[in-house]
Parts: C-alpha cells; structure tokens; sequence
C-alpha cells in the first residue's frame, strides 16, 4: 500500500488491495474509512460486491466472503452508515441495516456502550476532567498480531503523553495480576483494550523533543511487557526465554500509532533512528536501515536509550520507568543510577568494573567504552541533584559505587539473563505532575 501510494495509484485500486487481505487485524482502520468515503456510492457498491466473490480462504464451503470485506461493511455501517446505505441500494436497500446486526459466528462482537461502566476505572491520572473518548462498537479478534486491535477508536481528546503513562500503569497492574493468579487479572486485560486503542487516533503533530521520546518509550515499554505476558495472543507457543525468543516476540507484535502500524523493533527503530545502529544487539542487528517509518523517528539522538528501553528479563536491561517530558533528562539519568546500582559491581582493589552486556552493545551510542565511563561517573554524581528536582529515592548503595580514575578501570561485562519476569514497581516522579 505504501508503495502504491508512492507510484500515485488510485484510491480504488488502494481499496481493492486492502480488501484481498484475509487478515482484518492487519488493515489500517483509517484508512480504510477513508478510502471508502472518497469513493463515490455507486462504484463502492460495485467494488464491494466484486470483492465479495473472493472467497474466505479460511472457509471450507468457500460460499462467504473474505472476512476483511465483512470488516470494511461493518466499519462503514458504523462510522459512515449514509454511505453504507447508498452503496447497498442498487442491491437491497435494507442490507445496510442488516450490517448492523451481529451474525453467529462472526469475527467482530458488538457490545454496549455503558457509561457507568467507565467509572469503574477510577478518576483520571492527570487531567482535570474526564477525557472524551468515542470507541466503534464493536470488538475485534482476541488473537492478533495487532495489540491494540481488540478495540477501536474513532477519535480521542487525550493527551499522547497522559495517555502513554495511564498505559504503563495499567499494563504493569494487569502483569502483577497475571503473575499472583488473580481472578481481576482477565478483566484488566481485557479494559487494556481501550486505552490501547486510543493509540490509533493519538496525534504527536506540533509536540516537542521530550513530549515524543517520552511517548514512544512508555508505548514500546509498555508494549513490551503485554506482549510478552500473554504471547498465545500473538500466535506465539510460550513466553521468550532466549535472545531468539525475544527477537521473534518483537518483530511479531505490532501497535498501530496515528494510523500506523509499527512492530516492537520498529518503535525502538524510531527512538534510536539518530544514534548508531549496534550489529552487537542480538535483536536490533536485523534492522532495517532504510526504515519504512521516517517520518515518525526522532530528529535528535538519544543517547541515553539503552539506559530507558525496558524488557522484563532476570537481569541485564533498565528497570521499568513512567517518562514524561517535564525533567525527561532528570529522569533517564536517574533510571541509569538505578540500572548501575542494581547490576554493577566495581572492584576497586583490582581495579574492575563489571557491567551489563546491554551495554556493551551499544558503546557507540557514548562514543567508546572511556567516554561511557566517564558518562556515567557524571551521572552517579549528579543523582542526589536529580532526585531534588523529580522527587523519589536513591539507591542505598549508591555511595560505594564511584566511576573515578575510570581510565584505570578494566571493564568486563555480564551476560543478559533472558528468561521473562514481571519487573518491580515502575519508577516515577513523586512531585505530583502524573
């Protein structure tokens, strides 16, 4: 579609290759809606009725027709029924209506809009008043690729920020649930859906540095650790365990962001599409330079990601952190001390420093093993100065840990335990702005 759109093919042809996908998680819901509403009644009609005889690859019988045109009428019928209406009348004038009704067996549920049942989320985490948010009504497929196709949205006046943090807290919420073997833990999976959906229609346009890169690695963070806490969702057998594991689980599990789809690896491909691409990184290596999603990556370098980009393995990757713009540089260096303080061990009398190997594969993000060093001797330095200005507390082995004289120190570096673990409380400001 991309491609297509580069070569100027016409909205028709765009929409004719939409509808021969057999997936309906895979399609771009707005754009979907879009092409079918600039289409004039009478040759959508025709376009829907000639893609009806393709058959459902899925289907035995082969008699109905491919779920991703269901899909579409159905989208239509609720977002745009006039248009439904005036495509089906050339056939049966009542055949849009009957798009508003379930049919046994079908791939989307049509559920009720309860006011009341919003409440029971408790009040929002930083806005004054309710945010207004408008859900299509009706689900999608509990198994997919897609995280947040459960659900869709129509449009949402949320802030991309606000509503980036709420979703690491009721991921995290939802994994200590899964993990204790809670009965709550089906139903905050399932209300995950909706603030996951808000996602399609969040909107970056005219935002800052910090508002973006706090964004995307809350989404990506809090992407990670859904995907990885119920893989069966995504096709997967089990959750990752290995360097292989968790490179397949990110390459396989998607979000759609403002309209697109990105997997795992292309979110994090956004926040360090300014720094140096690591061939050391067991994951990263396989990316794609010429990323297809230029437009969403950030313009300036983030040099401290290693230090931010979370995955809820044993040891050897950040702890989980809430971002936001206010303070951002405050509180990636904070999550380094908590990172050095938690998983390096230095031995001064043999003058050796031991670190994670996450790092190692990224040194070029810092411009060699030396100036990382020094980096992070700075940084150690400056954490009581950060906690007075974000709030929460330092590490109590804070003070044994010192980076000084770092040109004598030998560096080695430990391996990453790859096995899944639920990680402890996210770290976040306590001055009161989340």
């Amino acid at each position: 579609a991309v491609l297509c759109r580069k070569m100027g093919a016409s909205m028709e042809f765009l929409l004719r290759l939409h509808l021969t996908i057999d997936r309906p998680a895979a399609l771009p819901t707005h754009s979907i809606l879009s092409l079918m509403n600039g289409i004039d009644p009478h040759r959508l009609s025709d376009i829907l009725v000639e893609a009806e005889k393709i058959p459902d690859p899925h289907e035995d019988t082969g008699e109905r027709s491919n779920p991703s045109v269901r899909f579409a009428r159905r989208l239509l019928a609720v977002a745009n029924p006039a248009a439904l209406a005036s495509a089906e009348a050339a056939r049966d004038p009542l055949a849009a209506l009957a798009f508003l009704c379930p049919e046994e067996g079908s791939m989307v549920e049509v559920v009720a809009l309860d006011p009341l049942d919003d409440l029971a989320h408790g009040p929002p985490c930083v806005e004054a008043t309710s945010p207004r948010v408008e859900l299509l009504p009706f689900k999608g497929p509990k198994e997919t690729t897609v995280l947040n196709h459960r659900r869709f949205c129509n449009w949402t006046d949320r802030s991309a920020e606000v509503l980036s943090v709420q979703l690491v807290r009721d991921v995290y919420r939802a994994a200590v649930a899964v993990e204790k073997g809670s009965s709550k833990a089906y139903k905050l999976l399932e209300r995950l859906s909706e603030p996951l959906a808000e996602l399609q229609c969040c909107s970056l346009q005219g935002k800052n540095h910090e508002v973006r890169l706090a964004f995307w690695l809350n989404c990506l963070n809090a992407a990670t650790l859904l995907a990885a806490l119920a893989p069966i969702r995504l096709g997967l057998a089990e959750r990752p365990g290995d360097a292989g594991t968790w490179s397949e689980l990110l390459q396989t599990a998607q979000l759609e962001v403002q309209g697109e789809l990105l997997s795992l690896i292309e979110m994090e491909q956004v926040i360090r599409a300014q720094n140096e691409i690591s061939v050391q990184d067991p994951i990263l290596k396989e990316m794609d330079e010429d990323c297809r999603v230029g437009h969403l990556q950030l313009k300036r370098p983030v040099p401290l990601a290693s230090f931010a980009i979370h995955r809820p393995t044993r040891s050897g990757f950040p702890p989980l952190r809430i971002y936001q713009a206010k303070h951002l540089q405050a509180q990636l260096e904070l999550n380094a001390v908590h990172f050095l303080c938690c998983q390096m061990s230095l031995d001064s009398w043999r003058r050796k420093v031991l670190l994670p190997e996450s790092l190692k594969w990224h040194l070029a993000d810092f411009g060699g093993e030396t100036q990382m060093l020094e980096m992070l001797g700075d940084i150690l330095k400056r954490a009581p100065e950060q906690v007075d200005l974000v709030g929460g507390s330092l590490p109590e082995n804070l003070k044994e840990l010192s980076l000084e004289r770092h040109d004598r120190l030998r560096v080695e570096y430990q391996e990453v335990l790859w096995q899944f673990q639920v990680p402890e409380t996210p770290l976040e400001t306590e001055q009161g702005e989340t």
